[in-house]
């Protein structure tokens, strides 16, 4: 369950930092709002579920990804992805996108583009995941 909870946590924080692209033109009382929602939920979210979620989910299969038992070529994109989505996020977040900025302009096209590429990783992840579990179920009723 902790799982679903982080996935559709990070499907939130994907929708509510797509709407402050510039491509989507808002109001800018509902952007501010939106990107009050993004940077808080985002802090809190990553602070508290997601980097520990990661972290115990990676000592939980530590054996196996050390051993080769398991393809984890997937699991190290979708952390890497992460990590540099969150570093990315805390640097927009604590020094922002000036423009003209060379450093800014990274974080942001890091952080926008990542973020497609960790949804298309999450879902592989996780979908395959689920594809192994539900064999192993299977397995055991046979």
């Amino acid at each position: 369950m902790k799982a679903k909870f982080v996935e559709y946590s990070i499907y939130i924080m994907f929708i509510t930092g797509i709407l402050q692209w510039d491509v989507i033109i808002l109001p800018w009382f509902i952007f501010s709002l939106i990107q009050a929602i993004h940077i808080v939920s985002s802090l809190i979210v990553t602070i508290l579920l997601i980097i520990p979620f990661v972290n115990i989910h990676t000592y939980k299969y530590r054996k196996n990804i050390v051993a080769k038992r398991r393809n984890s070529t997937n699991g190290m994109l979708l952390g890497t992805t992460l990590l540099l989505i969150t570093i990315s996020g805390f640097y927009l977040f604590l020094v922002g996108n000036r423009g003209g900025d060379e450093l800014g302009s990274y974080s942001f096209n890091i952080h926008l583009y990542g973020s497609f590429a960790l949804l298309i990783f999450m879902w592989y992840h996780s979908a395959y995941s689920n594809k192994n579990i539900k064999r192993k179920e299977n397995a055991k009723f046979n």
